[in-house]
């Protein structure tokens, strides 16, 4: 799979991911191959590129939920957009709740763990995406953390709504507001401020949202946690480290799951240990199928999760077969899992039916033994 700039298209390539409309409507099918017509309506689409398949690379793995997660995704996009536009404009933010709550209806109160696909983000949409990304994160962990319903809402929508002052920066400090001068902070800080009056004139907005957000501000200038903070808010920052860390970007290579849980565990004093473990809940780190590198600087495939300690699953070696559990504290303490090998937009490409069946083979080749 290889990302493929718009105005480098040509016809005969295949689709690695389904394109859909504003409506969520599927226009193309994954496998497809590109026509002239197709390649125009991509054009037309603002999209700046997409994923394509190598000649011969079989289509990814995708469950149903991978399928809908992206429709989602694209849907509330451009319901994102509208929203944000109309607070801004210091009206109330009524769609915005309805956005909220297909939110907490999809992910709030889930069964299994999420794969959590990254879409790829332009200058011109990022603000939207990591909003977006952030609110569905948040839900999930307050899910897992079996928060109550208006809890949920509050956090969500103050996830919807933290970065909303980017959008009022001029153009060219907008598409690099991630990367601002010390000169340029004061200018993001005064769009902040004035998103923020916005959100006082909305007066169906909670308070406790209005709160989280000015405390994330506050972290985000340099404010430090206390007594004071709530847990909406550590929920909203632990989402928003995460979901910056491993965001697909064009000019920069995203960071792995395991590579943010690993910077998370080690700030989580600042934000809460309670708060990772749920995050890591919610989300597929090491499942069955995720390919590694080990500190022993071997590869190697996961074929078995570990439910207590992600970090800690059995490894089957590349090299010689060998089989490293890695919840044996003997082995742990020689061998660790060091990164994931990853794809381009960090899904595992593993056919699931075949890890079951290797796994049934190993099973008997241990009983031979």
């Amino acid at each position: 799979m290889k990302f493929v700039k718009s105005d480098d298209l040509k016809t005969g390539m295949r689709l690695a991911k389904p394109i859909y409309n504003r409506n969520g409507v599927m226009l193309y099918e994954r496998d497809s191959k590109l026509t002239a017509q197709g390649i125009n309506s991509i054009r037309n689409f603002g999209l700046i590129g997409i994923y394509i398949l190598e000649p011969a690379e079989p289509v990814p793995p995708m469950t149903p939920f991978d399928i809908e997660f992206e429709r989602f995704q694209t849907m509330a996009i451009f319901s994102l957009k509208d929203d944000l536009k109309v607070l801004l404009e210091k009206n109330n933010s009524k769609d915005l709740y309805r956005l909220a709550n297909l939110i907490i209806e999809g992910y709030g109160s889930l069964n299994e763990k999420v794969q959590f696909v990254q879409n790829l983000r332009s200058k011109q949409d990022y603000v939207y995406k990591h909003s977006l990304n952030v609110a569905i994160l948040s839900c999930m962990i307050a899910g897992a953390m079996n928060l109550s319903q208006r809890d949920k809402l509050d956090i969500i929508m103050a996830a919807l709504l933290h970065d909303a002052g980017k959008l009022l920066l001029p153009q060219d400090l907008l598409y690099r507001s991630n990367e601002l001068s010390e000169s340029e902070l004061p200018i993001l800080n005064k769009c902040k401020e004035e998103a923020y009056n916005c959100m006082l004139m909305d007066y169906d907005l909670s308070p406790n949202a209005r709160i989280m957000v000015a405390q994330f501000t506050k972290l985000e200038q340099g404010g430090d946690y206390d007594s004071s903070t709530m847990k909406g808010t550590k929920i909203l920052c632990v989402s928003e480290v995460y979901d910056y860390m491993t965001a697909m970007k064009l000019d920069e290579e995203a960071m792995s799951t395991i590579q943010a849980v690993q910077y998370l565990r080690k700030h989580e004093q600042d934000f809460g240990p309670e708060i990772i473990d749920a995050l890591v809940a919610a989300i597929q780190v090491l499942t069955p199928g995720v390919c590694v590198e080990l500190t022993n600087g071997e590869k190697g495939m996961v074929i078995t999760e570990n439910q207590k300690d992600v970090m800690r699953p059995v490894v089957l070696s590349f090299k010689d077969n060998t089989t490293y559990d890695l919840s044996d504290d003997k082995v742990y303490s020689k061998i660790r899992v060091k990164d994931v090998m990853k794809t381009m937009d960090n899904r595992y490409v593993m056919d699931r039916a075949l890890l079951d069946e290797y796994k049934g083979k190993l099973s008997y080749k241990r009983k031979r033994e």
